[in-house]
């Protein structure tokens, strides 16, 4: 009996001492991140200035310059650093639960609205057709951060649009679901993978056919923005019919107060 209980009280130390192990490294980790984030912003923003500066310089001179095209090219690269830094900084937060949010009382059908906008010259590059779909978004309204809420919904159309071929459509619908608001993504893509489907919202995850644009962080950023104002969001899809990601948020009579 006296061995049995050594024996299991090894165990949860060793178990302890793995869990603590485990938490420093994370910790480590994030804030090593956040470090080389913030430094690689300044060179960056650096480079930016140049660019703008030689874009100014060059329509100075007037015509049309073979350098337009390079100085263009730039702008878009720091861009997507950018944008790669943001996500990172964002999944951190995520992670560690310090995501900050100042709540509002927002109409669905609003915040839906902006959201389109936002994507509307993405699908159009792309020749994706971006609708919003009829539903009761014009009389409900969420207690969410706005500015977050719309960061996750610009994630979830943004991946839509990455995986619906040219040609095709993708609908936002908002609806009550008892005391929720369910806004609505749904895609004629190809469908996801049934193996694929349950690490769609992990950090970093990406398919087997993603591109190497992007981290994988996406998703699992908006999981984490719904999730921490209360909400839920899940995918239903099935190989060539098209995925729906469906973002369920409190109403404002049941949401939880300001975060």
């Amino acid at each position: 009996m006296l061995e049995e209980l050594t024996h299991t009280a090894s165990i949860a130390l060793e178990n302890a001492g793995n869990y603590r192990t485990a938490r420093d490294a994370t910790r480590a980790r994030d804030d090593v991140l956040a470090i080389v984030s913030h430094d690689l912003r300044n060179p960056l923003n650096n480079v930016e200035l140049s660019a703008t500066l030689l874009s100014e310089m060059l329509a100075e001179r007037g015509g049309p310059s073979p350098n337009a095209s390079s100085v263009e090219r730039v702008h878009r690269a720091v861009a997507r650093m950018n944008r790669l830094i943001a996500d990172l900084l964002e999944a951190s937060l995520v992670e560690s639960g310090k995501l900050t949010l100042t709540r509002s009382t927002e109409r669905a059908a609003s915040l839906v609205g902006e959201a389109l906008d936002a994507n509307s010259a993405l699908a159009e590059a792309k020749r994706v057709s971006l609708r919003r779909g009829e539903g009761d978004g014009e009389v409900l309204e969420v207690c969410v951060d706005r500015f977050r809420t719309l960061q996750a919904l610009g994630n979830v159309i943004g991946n839509a649009i990455k995986f619906t071929e040219a040609g095709g459509v993708i609908e936002v619908t908002v609806e009550r679901v008892g005391e929720r608001a369910i806004i609505a993504v749904r895609d004629d893509g190809p469908g996801i993978d049934p193996n694929s489907t349950p690490h769609l919202f992990e950090r970093f995850w990406k398919g087997p056919d993603a591109t190497r644009e992007g981290a994988g962080l996406g998703l699992f950023i908006a999981r984490g923005i719904v999730e921490a104002q209360g909400g839920s969001i899940a995918v239903e899809s099935a190989l060539g019919h098209g995925t729906t990601v469906r973002i369920a948020l409190p109403l404002v009579e049941v949401a939880p107060g300001r975060a």
